[in-house]
């Protein structure tokens, strides 16, 4: 069984709390370039620098998401992310586009929703190791 929590990708934002040039980076993610700016040169160099375990936590935790694909769910993390962007209009699309950035060899195929152990605890957080 895989540990999945959505707090985890929440990680994948925090470039925005602790670089002040970023707190002022507004955008909107239903913009193609600033999304591709977003995932491409902020998350993703963000994410390069955790460590394996915590790349897997944020992996397993993604593809839950995707894979149930519930607006609310998706709206659970952008509501803790508290970053100056507008969510995107299809909450899927930038998560996918985030999935193929961040695990670009790997398919998002066919998962069964009992291989995951959700546990939603936002102080899990602190098991992602960051660079």
């Amino acid at each position: 069984m895989e540990a999945v929590n959505l707090f985890f990708l929440t990680a994948l934002f925090e470039p925005f709390w602790l670089d002040e040039r970023l707190e002022r980076e507004v955008g909107d993610l239903d913009d193609p370039d600033f999304r591709d700016r977003v995932v491409s040169k902020i998350i993703k160099p963000y994410f390069d620098g955790f460590d394996g375990p915590s790349k897997s936590l944020v992996k397993s935790s993604l593809m839950y998401l995707l894979t149930i694909d519930k607006r609310s769910e998706y709206e659970k993390v952008f509501q803790v992310v508290h970053a100056p962007i507008l969510s995107p209009t299809s909450f899927y699309d930038f998560f996918f586009d985030l999935w193929k950035s961040l695990f670009p060899v790997d398919q998002l195929g066919a998962v069964e929703l009992s291989q995951f152990r959700v546990n939603n605890d936002p102080n899990r957080t602190n098991w992602i190791n960051r660079g």
